[in-house]
Formats: C-alpha cells, structure tokens, sequence
C-alpha cells in the first residue's frame, strides 16, 4: 500500500511535470523577451525542486543535463558533482557510470540506460534497481518533445522504496504467521462473512469442537450453529466494526445436537479487500453453570447476614451497669426479664478459650492503647451451645481521657461462621483435588513467582517439587521458556481470557518432551500481586501416537501401491513412475526384494506370547524401525514385510543382498527376541519390470523356504532354489491336475485310512536305497519294504524307475506348494 501511494504521487508529479518543461521549450522557440524566460524558468526550477520525488531531464541528442533536483543527487549520493552537472562540465553518461558504481548489477544497469538514450527509443519503462547497500530505487523514464512535437529527450523520477519492500515483506510474514496462529490455535476460531453469515473459514480447534467435517463445516452458516433469533444473530455480526470487536454469549449447537453455551470475542479484518469477522469461540458451559452455582450460594449467604439482628449492648463505667436490648438476650436465647443489669451477665457466658483475649481486647481499649474494639468470640446458649459473636464497640472517655462508657453491638455471625468452616473445608478439597490430578498445575503470580503446586504426577514436571514454592520461573526454566511463559501469563491477566501455548522442555540427555500448557486468570492475590491457574500436560506420547498414525497411513497408501504394481493392476506408465519415484524407488538403479516372514516362536514365556499377540502392531513398528534406514523401500504386503533394497556394490550380487538380508534381521531381532523369521532374497534386476520381477523371486525363495520344511526361520536366495525356480511359477489350476493324476490316489488313499504313505514315499525317493530311508523313518526294512510295495499298488506304478521317481518326486513337491497357496 505504501509503494502504492508513493508511484501514484510520482504519477502526479508526472504530469505537471512534462507540461511545465515543455511550456519551457516553447518559451525558447517563441522567442519571448529574456527577462520573462527567466523568471518562467526561475518558477519551474523552483516547482520542481519542491516535488517529493527526484527528478532528471537529459538531452539524448547531445547528453546535456537539462534538469535535475536536489533528491536527485540525495539518492544516487552525488551532491559532491552537482557543481560540475549544473555549470555543464559533466554529461549525463559521467552521472550513469556514476550511478552504476552503486547498482548490484553495474552491466545491467548501463545496458538499460544506453537504451534509453536511443533517438528510436519511444519506449516509457517503470522498473526496480537494486543498490549494492540494498536499496531499492524505484526508475520511471518517459519521453519529452518539443513544440514541434519532435522527441528530443527523456524525464527521469526516481524514488527509493526500500522501506515500502520491507513492510511488503513484513506484510507477507505476518499474514503466513497469522495463518499459522490461525490454524493452529487450540481455541476454536471461524472467519465469517458479515453480509450473510457465511462460515469462511474454521481452524483444526474449531472443528473438532462443532464435530463436522472441515467441508461441511465451511458449507454451513452461523445461523446453522446458532439456535438464536436469526436477525438479533444478524445485527451482533454486522455491530463488529474495529480490530478489537466485541464479545457476546451465544448459545451453539454442535453436530450431536448438544447446545453449548459459548462467548464469542468477533473482530472485523480485511482479506483480499472483503471485510470479514474473525471470531474465536469459547465453551464456558461449565463456567457459567459454576457461576449459577456460586451465585445462588452468595444469595443464600447475604439473606443469612441481613436477617442477623444486632444486639446493642451499653456498659456504664463509673456505675458498673451494663444494658441489654432485647436482640442482645434473644441471640442468646433469654427473654427480656431473665437478664440482670450486670456486666457478669456478658462474661459468664464467655467461652473459657475466649476469656483471655476478650479481657485483653477490653483492657487495651479502656488504657487508649487502640481506639476500637472488635472481636470474634463465643457466647454460651440458654441451651448449653456456645454462638459465634462479632463484638464491635467504642469507649467514651471524658476531657480528662477517663473511660464513661463503653457501647457496642453483638451481632450472631455462627452461620457465617460454619459457612467458613464449610469454604474452608470446600477449600481442603478443591486442594486435594487438585493434588490428584493426573496433570500438573501451579499457581503463578504476575512476577512469575510459584505460589502453589497441584498434581499427582511426581515424575513431571522434571524438577524437585520442593525447589518451585517461592522461586520464579527464571530460576528454574531456560531463560527463552521462561520470557515465553512469563509473557503469557501476564496476557493472561491483562486479557482476562484463558490462553494456551505447546513447547518443548529439555530434560537432558538430548530427551526433550512436548507439553502443552493452558492458562487461565484468577481473582486470587498473592502479597497483593494478581495470579493465574497454569495447567501442564505432558503430550509426548500423544505426539508420538499422531506421528505413528500418521505413518500407518502413509505405510497403508504406499503399501496398496505397492501390492498393485507387483499383483499386476498397474501399468507402469509416466503418472505410476512419477508415483513410484516419490515412495523412494528409483527403477533406473538396480534393486533386489527381501520378503520378510515373521512367525511367533513356540516355547516363549507367557509374557513374550503376551507382548506378540497383536501382531499387526509390531509388525507396524518394525516397519518404521527399518524405515529409518535410506537404503530400504518397505511396504506391508500382507502376511510379509517387503523391502526393496538398493546397492552401489554389484560385482558378487549374490554376497551384497544376503548380508543386506542378515542385518536386516539381526535388526528385527534386536528389537523383538523371539520371533522365527525367515527372508527370501531376489536376484538384481532394473527398468520398469524390476518391481514384480523381485518381488516373485523373493516370494519364490519363501515358498520354497516353506516346501524344504524350515521352520527356525532362515535366509534363502533365489539363486538357491533350484528345482523350486520352476515349481513356484508354476500355475496352480495346471499343477493340481498333474498332482491329482500322480500321486491323487495315494493322497485319497491316506486321507480316508489315515495312513501317511505319502510321507513314506517322499523318504523313499530322498532316500539313496531302502535301507536308508527305513533308519530315517525309524521302521524295519521289511516293513517299509511292505509298504513300498503298498503304494505301488495304491498308485499302478513301480517306483523303482527313475522318471518314474522324478515324476512322483514333483508331484509331491507341487501338492505341497498348492497346500501352501490354499492356506
């Protein structure tokens, strides 16, 4: 806005400017008489160096300096040559090399005025040029002609508009400052359009107050929140005028359709050019319930005070005479002939405790050591109780300073009395209360000072609850938190509204945690000095809980991505690359899968099966253990963990993937003992079909991990499959075919009968000869010859063979393979 004022400023200057220089000219060609040339040129010299804007007028076709003001030189720092400008010995291409000394970009600068000084140059140009000591001047040339409208040279204005940047660059820092207090304040805050009631805008606080989406939220109105009369809604939005604004009491509906009583402090800003209310909402249901509350119970308490009558009470000095009036002896239960004149009547029904202290107070007022009496004492009840008295009373004395008199009034104050005993008693409680909250609270003064600690959490804050009573929070804070605090308590109490603030507090060793502190302002003194209710809470862990969610969400997106390409319902065009790329996967460098299989251990304590029995949630962890180290892409693929590895050294692939396999699960190891894990690493491979390629291969070293019956959990790389290369791509509708025709019958066989011939026959063909298999199986060698020869018969086939037995060899290794899918 201020750069704005000052071009329109120069704009204006403009134009009387050109026409006064140009009434210049036509007096030289009209060839007017010497003395009025003068003058008219005496005025417009004078005129122009009383413009707010520096001014330079040159002649292109000869470089003279027609014009130029005292600003002129201020700005570029020439005042030293303007001697040598007026009296024509400096050009104005001295001035411009000059100038150019002081510009950020010298070259650039001369080009631009070399340009400028071309005949065929009509061009007006306004720009910026940027000074070595970091101004900026503000440049705008325009042309200049004669009566004859021929162009013979160009007016120069200049201005320096540094401080305008700095307040637009201010402006932008504190609009993105105000964005961020905006939206991340933990009080609710809504933008609302004043015209018609519109929800503009509402922060993070706010939504989660009203709890409605952010969208539907700013789809709605204020009228939709707010249950009141809609025009009386009207006129409260459209009264806001100032930056300050004002405060009213609504009552609000949030989505459960609970009305809620809040107090909105509105004030008017300026967005884009609209004039629009911000306001920051409140919840004080509690507090005006509380208020109802206490204002009833004062109620109650001040009709206590007014129906107490006071007994009036004389004692006569010199006669040793005391007066009663009726009140007097009502309050203590006597009727009006039951009480003698004497002042025995008074001190007999003294509480033994209080004799001492009325006698003294009595003492001191007859000897003029004080000049009043008024004591708290009890006085004994017709029935044997003891009532609370307040005793106020004068002494009279003579001219000669001799006691006379002595009156004064009895008031019951017994009910406030037990009211006392119950505030205090309330008191005790709201303190023990307090004590037992989880979170820590204190009470600070104005000064920072610590008057009082609550909370049951001994282990927070991190600080001897001994060394806060009587320090300030600069003793035992940093000195940047505690000018943070201390300022915010002193908001507090100017304000008068509750504040809130989230900082860090180092406990050392490196280990900070996140707290969140609420504040809110007391009518309590401390030693004369205004106080304010300070809540702690420690909210480590709750960030801890976002950044995890946060994590599993983005785990879950990249995994889904993930799982897509490698089951093949993505193709790999630019957008899948481009996505790819952005979850860390460089598909131009060679890569290699490592998929991790995790199964509990059996034998563990129960407290270990205890700490497994939610998988999901280790498993998680786990992922975001190993996510910390830049050389993995991890994704959740279901049962497995996957892992694309990427690595500079290529020259023994197979050594580099499994050591790169090891410490991956020496990792997983170290962080949960006792899990049965079991990696099947993938060959190298690059380009836009590396992602399936490996993440096959790894999947086929797991399965063939599985048919080799492995179940300490182990490492296993493609290359070391074998046979199982072929069998784990095979397709299952095509493979249970070939099983059912080879060994199908034996397979119904010991399903029906029970009788594992079909673990038999796999020894069998391990095996080197009969013998050898009967010791592995623990049978006699008839018997397994037996049962050899059952299962020839089962199947139609000798076994003795060898394609014979390469034949049932694969087909039992598929059957278990197909096993493995179906579970």
């Amino acid at each position: 806005m201020v750069q704005v004022v000052i071009l329109n400023s120069y704009n204006k200057g403009l134009t009387g400017l050109n026409k006064k220089l140009l009434d210049l000219k036509q007096m030289a060609f009209l060839k007017q008489n010497d003395a009025e040339i003068n003058q008219r040129e005496l005025f417009l010299r004078t005129m122009l160096e009383a413009l707010p804007v520096a001014c330079y007028v040159v002649d292109d076709r000869t470089d003279d300096i027609i014009y130029f003001n005292s600003l002129f030189c201020d700005i570029w720092g020439i005042r030293q040559l303007e001697a040598g400008m007026r009296n024509g010995i400096l050009k104005n291409g001295d001035i411009v090399r000059h100038c150019a000394a002081l510009a950020a970009n010298a070259p650039a600068y001369i080009e631009s005025c070399v340009s400028l000084q071309d005949l065929n140059n009509r061009s007006t140009i306004h720009d910026e040029i940027q000074l070595k000591d970091n101004r900026v001047i503000n440049r705008l040339a325009v042309q200049l002609w004669d009566v004859d409208d021929n162009y013979w040279g160009r007016l120069y204005v200049f201005g320096d508009i540094t401080r305008p940047k700095e307040i637009e660059r201010s402006l932008k820092e504190s609009e993105q400052k105000y964005q961020q207090l905006f939206f991340n304040s933990p009080a609710a805050k809504l933008i609302v359009d004043p015209e018609n009631g519109n929800i503009v805008d509402a922060n993070r606080a706010a939504i989660r107050f009203y709890g409605y989406p952010a969208s539907e939220l700013q789809s709605m109105t204020v009228y939709d929140i707010n249950p009141g009369d809609p025009a009386e809604i009207a006129r409260s939005i459209q009264s806001v005028r100032e930056p300050d604004g004002d405060h009213f009491h609504f009552k609000h509906r949030l989505s459960n359709g609970e009305v809620r009583d809040v107090e909105v402090y509105s004030g008017r800003i300026n967005v884009s050019g609209k004039k629009l209310n911000s306001a920051i909402i409140f919840d004080v249901t509690e507090k005006l319930r509380a208020e109802e509350e206490l204002l009833e119970s004062r109620e109650r308490l001040s009709l206590v005070i007014e129906s107490a009558r006071a007994g009036i009470w004389d004692y006569d000095v010199i006669n040793n005479r005391m007066y009663y009036d009726q009140q007097w002896k009502t309050i203590l239960g006597y009727q009006e002939d039951e009480f003698s004149d004497s002042p025995e009547e008074w001190l007999s029904r003294i509480h033994p405790d209080d004799v001492d202290k009325v006698c003294r107070a009595r003492r001191d007022l007859m000897t003029g050591k004080t000049d009043k009496f008024q004591i708290e004492h009890r006085l004994r009840h017709k029935n044997g109780s003891y009532r609370w008295i307040l005793a106020r009373g004068k002494m009279i004395f003579d001219r000669a300073k001799r006691p006379l008199r002595w009156v004064g009034s009895n008031i019951d104050i017994t009910i406030q009395k037990e009211v006392e005993a119950l505030r205090l008693e309330s008191e005790k409680r709201l303190k023990e209360f307090a004590r037992a909250m989880p979170d820590t609270s204190f009470i600070i003064d104005e000064d920072g000072r610590y008057v009082e600690i609550f909370g049951n959490n001994v282990n927070f804050p991190p600080i001897s609850r001994e060394k806060f009573k009587g320090h300030t929070i600069h003793q035992l804070l940093d000195q940047e938190l505690a000018d943070t605090l201390l300022n915010e308590i002193r908001q507090t109490i100017v304000t008068g509204r509750q504040r809130s603030l989230v900082f860090q507090m180092d406990l050392g060793q490196k280990e900070k945690i996140a707290v969140e502190g609420r504040l809110a302002p007391m009518s309590y003194l401390n030693d004369g000095k205004k106080t304010v209710a300070v809540s702690l809470t420690n909210i480590t862990e709750r960030r801890k809980a976002e950044k995890m969610l946060q994590f599993t969400y983005n785990l879950q997106r990249k995994s889904d991505f993930f799982n897509d390409i490698i089951s093949g319902q993505g193709t790999m065009d630019k957008k899948i690359m481009a996505t790819a790329e952005n979850w860390g996967i460089d598909l131009t460098r060679p890569l290699f899968c490592c998929l991790v299989q995790i199964d509990k251990a059996t034998g563990l304590h129960k407290n270990d099966q205890d700490n497994l029995t939610d998988f999901q949630c280790p498993k998680n962890n786990i992922i975001a253990l190993l996510s910390d180290d830049e050389e993995y892409v991890l994704w959740d693929n279901r049962d497995h963990i996957g892992i694309f590895c990427y690595s500079v050294d290529t020259a023994d692939e197979w050594l580099v993937s499994m050591q790169a396999a090891k410490r991956i699960r020496e990792k997983i190891s170290s962080y949960i003992p006792g899990l049965i894990i079991t990696i099947g690493v993938s060959r190298m491979h690059s380009g836009l079909r590396s992602l399936g390629k490996s993440y096959e291969e790894a999947r086929s070293a797991i399965i063939a991990a599985k048919c080799q019956g492995e179940k300490n959990g182990t490492i296993i790389h493609y290359r070391d499959i074998g046979f199982y290369q072929l069998i784990a791509t095979c397709e299952i509708e095509h493979t249970g075919e070939y099983v059912q025709r080879n060994i199908g019958p034996l397979i119904k066989y010991d399903r029906e009968k029970g009788a594992g011939f079909l673990q038999t026959l796999e020894v069998i063909l391990e095996s080197n000869n009969l013998k050898d298999a009967a010791q592995r199986i623990f049978l006699h060698y008839k018997t397994l010859a037996y049962r050899k020869k059952r299962i020839e018969e089962i199947l139609g086939v000798s076994i003795d063979q060898f394609e014979t037995r390469l034949t049932l060899a694969t087909a039992i290794k598929l059957h278990k393979l197909n096993s493995l899918e179906d579970n």
